[in-house]
């Protein structure tokens, strides 16, 4: 089991990923993300050890990588898509944390502003709920945990009525993000 924590706001985040490796999944994590998690004595994978690739173009490029959408995109009851994953080396991820860095309006460069590897993710996760439970609000972490605990880890334990509400709250989120964007660009005189 593994998951893939890569959080702005890093509220609960600990603690999620503590339950985590308690249950004996594991994880990987973003730069920042898995800084806070070493701090707090979690070991993790870095994004980067994992896909053998470091950031590019000033850290625009970090997370969108083959290896972190396959893994996010892999269907598990496809035959096809279990001989892919091996034969690339792909490793499922079953649950993603995540959330995007704050969308600045009054940026002097808004296009610097504009989260793409954070939501790529989510929305990937969110597609692929039936596999991947997608974590987009910190407030579910404690009521997903507790639904793993219960399955003694197993993310088969998150049912489907969960993760289908999980994948719409992220959905949403990233309409509302989307939205943003998209009025600050058309505003008159931006930039």
């Amino acid at each position: 089991m593994r998951a893939l924590l890569s959080v702005t706001d890093k509220r609960g985040i600990v603690s999620l990923a503590a339950d985590l490796t308690a249950m004996g999944w594991e994880v990987v994590a973003t730069d920042g993300t898995a800084a806070a998690l070493a701090e707090a004595g979690i070991a993790t994978t870095r994004v980067e050890d994992w896909t053998g690739t470091g950031p590019l173009f000033d850290g625009r490029v970090k997370t969108l990588h083959h290896q972190v959408f396959a893994a996010l995109l892999c269907k598990r009851d496809s035959t096809s898509h279990a001989t892919q994953a091996a034969a690339h080396g792909v490793v499922p991820v079953d649950l993603i944390a995540g959330n995007f860095y704050a969308f600045h309006t009054e940026s002097a460069d808004l296009a610097d502003s504009i989260d793409i590897g954070g939501p790529a993710m989510m929305r990937a996760a969110a597609k692929n709920h039936r596999w991947v439970i997608p974590l987009i609000d910190a407030a579910d972490y404690p009521r997903v945990v507790e639904l793993l605990r219960a399955g003694c880890g197993s993310p088969a334990a998150v049912g489907q009525p969960v993760r289908r509400d999980l994948a719409a709250k992220a959905f949403r989120a990233l309409a509302e993000l989307d939205a943003r964007i998209s009025d600050a660009l058309s505003c008159c005189g931006a930039e």
